[in-house]
């Protein structure tokens, strides 16, 4: 393996970014107690009401049923609704947020003790000491830094993903395998 100066210019997409941000969200403990707390409420919100239905008039069934089926819904189709609001709060974000961005090109080196980061926005040097962690998706490299910023590299036009994953290697990173990741 060469210890080389890596280079890469790309531009980033409002999917790029959208991409980071669910995985990001993904990978905290809090976003699965949010899915089963939410889940468990919205359920048992929908029985305590259709049993309040059913117990005021025993007669008419339509409401109380209502609720019991919803109930059964909300618990089996939970999970799909919170990752379909969250995928439209932050797409909206994104777009709210990263407009100047967003098809930018932006130049990353990969040197040996640090990774120099070029976008309109300014340049930035970034110690490779600082990088906490590097997730691997099958469309990313999510680089997490120290201060809790994160650098995204996407993995295609010209990108060689072999060749970042051996030139972040060689500087001693460990990279996390999320191949399977989906939101």
């Amino acid at each position: 393996m060469t210890n080389s100066i890596l280079r890469i210019k790309y531009k980033l997409s409002e999917e790029d970014y959208l991409q980071f941000l669910l995985y990001a969200t993904d990978q905290m403990p809090r976003t699965a107690r949010k899915v089963l707390n939410g889940r468990i409420g919205v359920t048992v919100t929908f029985l305590i009401l259709g049993w309040l239905m059913y117990s005021n008039n025993k007669e008419e069934l339509f409401l109380p049923i209502y609720f019991w089926v919803m109930a059964v819904v909300s618990a089996f189709f939970y999970k799909k609704y919170f990752k379909w609001r969250y995928q439209k709060h932050f797409r909206k974000h994104v777009r709210e947020t990263y407009q100047g961005r967003i098809g930018k090109e932006a130049t990353l080196e990969i040197g040996e003790e640090e990774i120099i980061t070029e976008d309109p926005t300014g340049e930035g040097k970034i110690k490779i000491s600082e990088i906490e962690a590097v997730n691997e998706t099958s469309e990313h490299f999510f680089l997490k830094m120290s201060n809790g910023m994160s650098i995204i590299i996407p993995k295609r036009s010209e990108l060689n993903p072999s060749q970042v994953r051996d030139t972040l290697m060689a500087r001693g990173l460990k990279i996390e395998d999320f191949h399977g990741w989906k939101w």
